[in-house]
């Protein structure tokens, strides 16, 4: 199956636990998945979800059209699968996940877009909101510096950035940070949101274009917990 919109096609995969009916995983983007999905997301009773894994790969799209790098292809492809998603489980209320991005390799995503932009990828591109307490706080914390001291950061160069050097280059914010981070901090994205993405998607078969099940593999899998969003 695939999830088709805008040009794109989405390859998915229904991984559904043969000892636990209640628990199904997604697997979307790149032909196989080898060596991994371009995005995994998990849900449980038809009510929780989690997204696990966000990954760039050049052929999460299997069509002719453009799939690099700043394209924007990989945002049409998260919305994509989360309004496909949330049409689908129709009890779904939000999505949870933890935000560990990078740029590249090594770029830690979460402090460089929050003191130079205000906002992280995910607030900024899927209107992601902090869960909890705790993650609340420390966006805010990390808010403040941005207010204040947001000119110098837009300045620095990439190396800054490196998650080996973060601790560096917050060095002399130590004493208000307390060596917090945003990197492994917890996000949902709400329903109401989700519904409000600009796109329409929707699937295909593989043989015959229009129909709407999806191909699944029935595997003895763990439950996972939550995973790293890479």
């Amino acid at each position: 199956m695939y999830i088709k919109v805008d040009g794109y096609e989405f390859p998915m995969i229904r991984i559904q636990n043969e000892w636990d009916i209640t628990y199904q995983e997604f697997y979307i983007g790149n032909p196989k998945c080898k060596p991994k999905p371009c995005i995994t997301i998990s849900v449980y009773n038809n009510t929780d979800a989690i997204l696990q894994n966000i990954i760039y790969f050049k052929n999460c799209n299997v069509t002719k059209k453009s799939f690099e790098r700043g394209s924007g292809g990989m945002h049409i492809l998260v919305k994509a699968s989360l309004k496909w998603l949330f049409k689908e489980y129709p009890k779904l209320k939000k999505i949870l996940f933890t935000d560990n991005s990078y740029y590249g390799e090594d770029i830690s995503l979460p402090e460089k877009m929050v003191l130079t932009e205000g906002q992280t990828w995910y607030m900024k591109y899927f209107g992601a909101k902090p869960s909890g307490i705790k993650t609340k706080l420390i966006l805010q914390q990390f808010l403040n510096i941005y207010n204040k001291d947001k000119s110098k950061f837009i300045k620095l160069q990439e190396p800054s950035w490196k998650n080996k050097n973060i601790s560096e280059t917050l060095k002399e914010y130590n004493g208000y940070l307390q060596n917090k981070r945003l990197m492994d901090s917890e996000w949902y994205i709400s329903r109401e949101t989700i519904e409000t993405y600009d796109i329409d998607p929707f699937l295909i078969n593989e043989q015959h274009g229009g129909e709407n099940k999806l191909h699944t593999i029935i595997n003895n899998i763990p439950r996972p917990k939550i995973r790293t969003i890479n």
